[in-house]
């Protein structure tokens, strides 16, 4: 019903992961993980669309993709390749695709922004990395 790409090292409780999904329908086109507009200085250069409107799921903490989404975005997909705008972040053209092509941007909610965490100051130490209440939190 669903699919999740993430980076390798992603850190994933199937619990959580599997009491999350089970309250969405994948029936409908859903994209999700933690949103993103970009780094205000690599806005120009990412060209996503109106900025600060459209928006991304950042690939780092994991992205979730429902049957429907895959099955509309599929048929497109060498169509979304041939036409890449060169951003360098594989998210952000994935991003670009799903929202031209299904009129869909990631999923803005709280728990989203929780649920699909990332350390991207690279604060977390090993001796921090299972007291940290983000790390706890999340997916």
């Amino acid at each position: 019903d669903f699919f999740m790409r993430a980076d390798d090292d992603v850190y994933v409780k199937p619990d959580r992961l599997r009491d999350l999904l089970e309250s969405v329908n994948p029936a409908q086109d859903i994209y999700m993980g933690s949103p993103g507009f970009g780094r205000e200085r690599d806005q120009e250069r990412i060209r996503l669309g109106r900025a600060g409107v459209d928006r991304y799921c950042m690939g780092g903490p994991g992205v979730i993709f429902s049957r429907s989404a895959l099955r509309r975005l599929g048929p497109h997909l060498n169509e979304c390749l041939s036409d890449v705008v060169v951003s360098y972040n594989e998210d952000v053209e994935v991003g670009r695709c799903v929202l031209r092509v299904l009129d869909v941007q990631c999923t803005w909610a709280w728990e989203t922004l929780w649920l699909f965490w990332t350390d991207y100051n690279n604060t977390l130490t090993t001796d921090r990395l299972y007291i940290s209440e983000e790390v706890r939190f999340a997916l």
